[in-house]
């Protein structure tokens, strides 16, 4: 009874009688499963993009892509930093301005004194400040070296740039703003324009500081974090920029002006959102009750807590902050729910000193590996009960992870990376607990021979 894959079999070419079975693929597409843990926020940061939605999932994503948290109202990274100690971990955050932020820049210098590049910070916002660009000899005779740095972030290094003159010039800005190859990229701290000099370098080294970021965070409103909607896109701002993201949950960080609740509420049926905010601090639950009123606002789609604000430390600036409950209150509902966080692995050691985690085959894994495999070595047993089915059970090598096999081709590949001393500690794991099991069911057989004879004597 051979197996095969739909397509694969030949039906006209068959000459022997047996049962040919081909497994053909279903017609319907599944249902994909929609995230329920997105947490859109909105605020202001000193770096990053301005009225775009950026993914973050880790305190290291927010440092490098909106800088630190400050003690200020309205402040991203602190609404971040909540989140995240709260259990959210797949946050899409819109930072917003003013419209008087602005970029830093910098120059690079010729012997004349005159400009040969200007770098300008990739995001506008006052981090771009501490930006730094130093132009030296390259690794190679006859060529140049550019390094920018930020702290905080790997520097970013433009080696072996050759030319002279303007040409020079150009192929650094070229270097900057296109990468030089597959292994260094473009620049994502700064962009690159050239000057008009033809002349050399200033020196054989020049270390210059950038000036004159600006985060534009002077003349902030409440309206300012709902922001304006748009056609498309790039003409959204403030929480309209989490359009089309997913996020079901969203807090406008230290947003209190209840006239902006409408809009809000709005917002939140037309992309199925759960919006989150909050009274004044201070405020009574009749003050925040009569303001809800006021604004017409009574749907599933708007909470507005009252009550006490929350109070957090602020480990980074060192100091105990007054945080909005709107700000804790999303991350429960946006936190994942974690129903078994611990899978029970089994853990064996190969004698390379390697650790490496199985899993048990439930009937559904087990029949995806049979098809998988496909064809005669489906029917073929020996194989899948001492290959087949081991190398698909595993789960870890030391750190590195393994998926369920979906080929024939991705079992090999496991396969060769457990080599000899792997496989063997498998095939020993199987064989002590064939063993064990084997010894166990004497026993439970002996014990049940013994009942039945202790049983008839008495009779």
């Amino acid at each position: 009874m051979p197996i095969y894959p739909a397509g694969s079999l030949n039906t006209a070419a068959l000459q022997a009688p047996d049962l040919y079975i081909q497994i053909v693929a279903p017609k319907t597409r599944y249902i994909n499963g929609v995230a329920t843990d997105i947490l859109g926020i909105v605020g202001i940061a000193d770096w990053g993009p301005v009225n775009s939605a950026t993914l973050i999932g880790s305190p290291g994503d927010a440092s490098q892509k909106f800088g630190t948290q400050a003690v200020r109202k309205y402040d991203l990274c602190t609404a971040i930093a909540v989140s995240i100690q709260g259990g959210a971990a797949n946050i899409r955050a819109v930072r917003v301005t003013d419209g008087t932020d602005t970029a830093a820049t910098s120059t690079l210098k010729d012997t004349a004194a005159a400009t040969g590049a200007t770098l300008t910070a990739y995001y506008t916002g006052t981090l771009g400040n501490s930006l730094s660009a130093t132009l030296a000899t390259g690794s190679a005779a006859s060529t140049w070296k550019l390094t920018i740095s930020l702290p905080g972030v790997s520097p970013e290094v433009f080696d072996n740039i050759t030319g002279t003159g303007l040409a020079l010039w150009q192929n650094i800005v070229s270097a900057v703003n296109n990468g030089q190859s597959g292994i260094r990229g473009a620049s994502q701290l700064v962009v690159a324009t050239v000057g008009a000099t033809a002349l050399a370098p200033v020196a054989l080294t020049q270390t210059v500081a950038f000036t004159s970021g600006t985060s534009g965070n002077t003349t902030l409103t409440d309206a300012v974090l709902v922001g304006v909607d748009g056609v498309i896109g790039s003409a959204r701002k403030g929480m309209y920029a989490l359009r089309g993201t997913g996020a079901q949950v969203a807090n406008l960080v230290d947003v209190t002006d209840s006239t902006q609740w409408p809009t809000m509420l709005t917002y939140g049926l037309s992309e199925g959102c759960y919006m989150v905010t909050q009274g004044i601090a201070g405020a009574s639950y009749t003050t925040v009750a009569t303001a809800l009123t006021t604004a017409g606002c009574d749907s599933y789609a708007l909470k507005v807590l009252s009550g006490d604000w929350v109070y957090w430390q602020d480990q980074v600036n060192g100091q105990q902050r007054m945080i909005a409950p709107a700000t804790v209150k999303v991350t429960e509902s946006a936190a994942p729910v974690h129903v078994d966080q611990k899978p029970k692995f089994t853990t064996i050691q190969d004698s390379r000193g390697r650790t490496i985690q199985l899993r048990t085959l439930d009937p559904l894994q087990k029949s995806r590996i049979i098809m998988a495999v496909g064809g005669d070595l489906a029917a073929n047993g020996p194989y899948m009960s001492a290959f087949a089915f081991p190398i698909a059970s595993v789960v870890f090598i030391d750190d590195v992870g393994f998926g369920l096999p979906q080929t024939l081709k991705q079992i090999d590949s496991v396969l060769a990376e457990l080599g000899e001393d792997g496989y063997s500690a498998i095939e020993k794991h199987l064989i002590d607990e064939y063993s064990a099991a084997k010894a166990k069911a004497e026993a439970e057989a002996a014990t049940q021979a013994l009942s039945a004879e202790q049983a008839a004597a008495k009779n």
